[in-house]
């Protein structure tokens, strides 16, 4: 028999059409034999138990409207409740003068065919089990009743029969199950797929944006730097102003098609890491190596508290490309005059690194779309700095493939705090 967890989804399946239908064909079958007791015997047992079911069973349609009854509970209800009342009549009609057997057991058998098989498909496989117990109890007592005397080869006859019956019903049930998991599980591809081409055509609009505008920035101002830089009535000092100027947008054209690629890169899932342990101590030290001219040029006081025995297990790009994005976001958004510090320590079952400013800081609009790994609108420096929005949604998601958490605390007007914690490492004690 099938697992009750295998029929979750077919259970809750089952419509009211269903329900419907067959507690209809119940009352119907009923109150046709209600009638024939009648004409019979008038206001007789047997009518007044057709009377008493029917009512019984409208109360159920009530109930299953009123949520207080499943559909699958009460067809079950509604088939049992039409076997027990034929069973429980038996040695009643007995009794009574002239009865005649044979009628009496074909439609008890006819009965326990449709009922083992509707209950078979429409409820749990474990209910035919029972249908058919219950059909060798009344074999048995019409084979040792005395007052029976009845043919044992047609009473094996429909044993098999109602056997059968049963058997297809449970194997129309599993076919059944069988055909709602796969549908289920193509309705859960097909959502999937469609997740994915949502953030495939997000992906598509952001790249296109950034190409389009942030990509060309740094070569425009490149371009007109180097119009004026023809100039030759300009002095040296304006020379070197304009060097500087250069080399700034030079500095942040790379950096941002660094970016470009280590997001593409993200979205694929075929590209070779080169992993091996670094130093994370070079990491940081290399990253603000970068942004010494942005750091100059506000003044910045750079603390660092750096634990030189940490080697993280990663890609080196990967570890370069987060350290990168975390002290751009600190210097960006920093004043003049401002401190950052970059700490980083061993605990013992993780190293952490954490990236302070008391800059700008940021609301909770900003902070809940960064934790959820999208591109935000770029925002402009304190030194109005210009941005992709692309380093925090690439460093959240290189940290999430990292197997590593990254948290952030941010205040408005009090500056940030962002905390990165790695798993995969080694203390190097030769330091």
């Amino acid at each position: 028999m099938m697992k009750e967890e295998n029929l979750e989804d077919y259970r809750q399946g089952v419509s009211s059409y269903a329900f419907n239908l067959t507690v209809a064909l119940v009352i119907l079958v009923i109150l046709i034999d209600a009638w024939n007791d009648y004409v019979e015997g008038g206001f007789s047992f047997f009518f007044l138990k057709h009377m008493v079911h029917s009512v019984v069973l409208f109360a159920l349609i009530g109930l299953e409207r009123f949520g207080r009854v499943t559909k699958v509970n009460g067809i079950a209800f509604a088939i049992y409740s039409v076997v027990f009342s034929i069973m429980l009549s038996i040695p009643v009609r007995f009794e009574k003068p002239g009865f005649e057997f044979e009628p009496l057991f074909l439609k008890v058998e006819m009965t326990m065919i449709i009922m083992a098989f509707a209950i078979g498909v429409m409820v749990q496989s474990y209910h035919i089990v029972i249908m058919i117990l219950l059909n060798m109890l009344f074999l048995v007592f019409c084979f040792t009743s005395p007052v029976v005397d009845y043919p044992v080869q047609k009473l094996l006859f429909y044993f098999f029969l109602v056997n059968g019956t049963g058997y297809i019903g449970y194997r129309l049930h599993v076919s059944f199950v069988n055909l709602g998991r796969k549908l289920s599980s193509a309705n859960t591809l097909v959502a999937e797929t469609n997740v994915r081409l949502q953030k495939v055509n997000a992906f598509k609009d952001d790249l296109l944006r950034i190409i389009g505008h942030d990509v060309r920035t740094p070569f425009v101002q490149l371009d007109g730097l180097l119009r004026v830089w023809e100039d030759e009535d300009l002095s040296e000092e304006e020379r070197k102003f304009m060097k500087s100027a250069m080399q700034k947008a030079v500095s942040q054209g790379d950096f941002l098609l660094q970016n470009l690629v280590k997001w593409t890169q993200t979205e694929a899932i075929d590209i070779q890491r080169h992993i091996e342990y670094i130093s994370l101590e070079e990491c940081v030290r290399s990253s603000l190596n970068l942004f010494e001219p942005f750091i100059l040029e506000k003044k910045l006081s750079v603390v660092l508290d750096l634990d030189g025995r940490i080697k993280v297990l990663t890609d080196s790009r990967l570890m370069e490309t987060i350290c990168r994005n975390l002290i751009s976001n600190a210097v960006k958004f920093s004043h003049v005059g401002d401190e950052i510090k970059v700490v980083t320590h061993a605990e013992p079952d993780s190293i952490v690194l954490q990236v302070w400013d008391n800059g700008v800081g940021m609301n909770d609009l900003q902070k809940s779309a960064i934790e959820d790994k999208t591109i935000m609108k770029s925002t402009h420096g304190t030194s109005n700095e210009k941005g992709s929005g692309l380093g925090l949604a690439i460093s959240y998601r290189l940290i999430d493939q990292m197997g590593g958490k990254i948290s952030v605390h941010s205040e408005k007007g009090k500056g940030t705090v962002f905390k990165v914690v790695l798993y995969d490492f080694k203390l190097d004690n030769s330091h």
